[in-house]
């Protein structure tokens, strides 16, 4: 009988390899643009309208909608304990003034009467903010993936077809 922790090494070494497995199978897939500009950009939305439960939400939304994974997933990342240092704050102002809230300066943290009341603001800003930059982004990941990569595996698709079978070049 198995020890508990050879148990989880198993199932963890498990994940460990479907994740890699995974990844080199969006690797192979020649996306279009629309797929990795709507993927990550579906992440960033998640990562900012749900906070707590952004992975989730991400996982969810690729898997329902057949997102592409990895931009997904690089979408959310971007969203971590690092930006939302800036991005909380200017959340709860654009809550706060479409909600009508200015007593921003007056608010005790510690407090959690004031805690559930920054609540609303903050999420209603999260939303307005994750939905602004979800458009942005989708823009401008479509544009530069397409410039950057689409274009060049594009280019190189036609002088392929363009060559003859026996690999020699026509007069």
């Amino acid at each position: 009988m198995l020890t508990f922790h050879r148990q989880m090494h198993r199932k963890i070494t498990g994940y460990d390899r479907w994740v890699r497995n995974q990844f080199h199978e969006i690797a192979k897939k020649e996306a279009t643009p629309h797929e990795v500009a709507l993927g990550f950009s579906v992440g960033l939305f998640a990562g900012l309208a749900t906070p707590g439960f952004d992975v989730l939400a991400a996982l969810l939304l690729a898997l329902v909608f057949k997102l592409h994974k990895l931009a997904v997933f690089i979408g959310v990342a971007l969203i971590n304990p690092i930006t939302t240092i800036f991005i909380y704050p200017v959340s709860l102002k654009i809550g706060a003034m479409f909600i009508g809230y200015n007593r921003l300066q007056d608010v005790s943290f510690f407090s959690l009467e004031n805690l559930l009341n920054l609540s609303k603001p903050l999420l209603l800003g999260n939303l307005i903010l994750a939905t602004a930059l979800a458009i942005v982004s989708y823009a401008l990941v479509y544009a530069l993936y397409y410039y950057g990569h689409y274009k060049s595996i594009e280019k190189k698709r036609l002088e392929a077809k363009e060559q003859p079978e026996d690999g020699l070049a026509k007069n």
